[in-house]
């Protein structure tokens, strides 16, 4: 028996994983010498199937036998039958079907030589697609050379058959006197001593085009994965602005790709960073509510803005409750602010409302002074009338000046009095000369004489001297500064 012909079998195609890319090519030299030579092979392909915006792969088979099925007899002088290493009538059949068996395509057909003209003594023959007898045989008639190679495809291979090489028997054809057995559509039918084809696997055109899309497809997801990524940096750094920009180029991604359970989740996360922008919005009117009562001179004005800046804080807490409890934190700290900053107004309005009590009532006895001195004239003298001293008030944090009119025997906290209704802030401390002033001692007492210039402290004053005490001190425990530095700016704090 001649060389038998190697059946291949690709391990390494079979074991391939689902995701094959976008290229398929399994090429196979096929030789048959002998009768007995056959190949006959079922692989085993994924393909990709598109369902809307989606893909899924399904495993597909491709079948390929190629095999003759006669053979040369020959009958010696004795009338013994003798077979011979020569063939016709070989099969060849190309079946595509899905893993159930349902065939999409198929071509079977049988393959025998005929000899040009029926010159016996031609060294040369034509293949061509026999009939040979049977019920089908496709491409009957048709000459398969290596021009007009064999094609069978469906949408997803294209399986290509093309001719090598074949070599006819040099001795024997199919003589109708001698072969009776010989069924052909030819009349010159000659034996094959071999037979040489190029067997070829490949995905079809549609296919290959869905591949790509798919691979764009992918490309398309891993990028929103970096958007998604590039998201969350900017989420977890608090820049909710790009963040929200970011998950919106990966949700459209994901939304064209049909990822559904993703989209839910981003946007999530488009929610949440649009609520973070509208609470740190509000809170930001809030903030700038704050800043500009604390910088007008009007009290009526301030108290406005407070309480505006009170209401922007209390709906950014709101908001805040429910994604950040820290802010929520930090709005309900700016909340009591404003209801401190509040209060020492309306306080500062109850003391001009009495000292107004006061002047009047002064006035009034001032006139009954006079009526009681009309009325008494020619009794004893009046004692005299105590001296006016005139003091320069200086508000440390305002820097604004004002004259304010005391007497000697006037105790400071009467001259606190004055200096409110003056400004329209209680001064909580009267420093004369860097000392502070008790409120039980008077005027003369702490040696205030007209034209001394004092300097008020208020409640803001103390606010900011507290926050730059703890400041320094963190910078001190930080080691930022040395002892004697953090001693040195201590004591000048301290002191005012």
């Amino acid at each position: 028996m001649k060389k038998a012909v190697m059946v291949f079998v690709s391990i390494l195609l079979m074991l391939l994983p689902a995701v094959q890319g976008p290229a398929l090519s399994y090429s196979k030299t096929i030789k048959i010498d002998d009768f007995d030579d056959e190949f006959a092979h079922a692989f085993n392909f994924p393909v990709y199937v598109q369902e809307g915006s989606t893909f899924r792969t399904e495993d597909r088979m491709v079948r390929v036998a190629i095999s003759p099925r006669e053979r040369m007899m020959w009958e010696s002088g004795e009338g013994i039958y003798e077979d011979v290493n020569f063939f016709f009538k070989v099969s060849v059949s190309v079946t595509l079907s899905d893993a159930k068996g349902t065939v999409s395509e198929d071509f079977s057909s049988y393959l025998n030589c005929e000899i040009v003209d029926c010159d016996t003594n031609a060294w040369e023959g034509r293949l061509f697609w026999d009939k040979a007898g049977e019920e089908k045989a496709d491409y009957a008639g048709k000459t398969f050379d290596k021009t007009t190679p064999l094609i069978v495809e469906d949408q997803y291979f294209k399986v290509t058959l093309n001719l090598v090489d074949f070599k006819k028997s040099a001795d024997y054809y199919c003589h109708p006197d001698y072969f009776y057995y010989c069924l052909s559509d030819s009349e010159c039918l000659a034996f094959l001593d071999s037979l040489v084809l190029r067997l070829g696997i490949d995905y079809s055109s549609s296919q290959n085009q869905l591949l790509t899309s798919y691979e764009d497809q992918q490309l398309q997801l891993e990028n929103a994965l970096q958007y998604e990524g590039i998201a969350d940096e900017y989420f977890q750094a608090g820049k909710f602005q790009e963040a929200k920009t970011e998950y919106e180029k990966a949700i459209a991604i994901y939304d064209q790709g049909g990822e559904e359970s993703k989209c839910d989740g981003i946007q999530e996360q488009i929610d949440l960073c649009n609520s973070f922008l509208d609470a740190q919005e509000i809170m930001r009117k809030g903030m700038q509510s704050f800043q500009e009562a604390a910088a007008t001179d009007n009290y009526d004005e301030a108290i406005k803005e407070y309480e505006n800046a009170r209401s922007y804080f209390e709906n950014a807490k709101a908001k805040f409750d429910e994604i950040d409890a820290a802010q929520s934190t930090e709005c309900q700290m700016w909340i009591n602010k404003c209801d401190d900053e509040i209060g020492n107004l309306e306080g500062v309005g109850r003391l001009r409302s009495r000292l107004i009590i006061i002047v009047l009532v002064i006035a009034l006895v001032a006139v009954a002074g006079m009526v009681i001195s009309r009325i008494t004239k020619g009794k004893a003298p009046i004692a005299a009338k105590e001296e006016v001293l005139v003091l320069r008030v200086l508000d440390s944090q305002t820097k604004k000046e004002v004259n304010v009119e005391v007497k000697p025997s006037d105790r400071i906290g009467k001259v606190r009095q004055l200096i409110a209704t003056k400004l329209g802030v209680l001064p909580l401390q009267i420093l004369y000369n860097q000392e502070p002033c008790p409120p039980g001692k008077t005027v003369k007492e702490c040696g205030l004489k007209d034209g001394a210039r004092v300097e008020i402290l208020t409640e803001r004053n103390l606010k900011s001297r507290e926050e730059k005490l703890q400041r320094l001190e963190e910078r001190y425990r930080e080691g930022k500064i040395s002892s004697e530095l953090y001693e040195s700016l201590k004591k000048k704090l301290e002191e005012g």
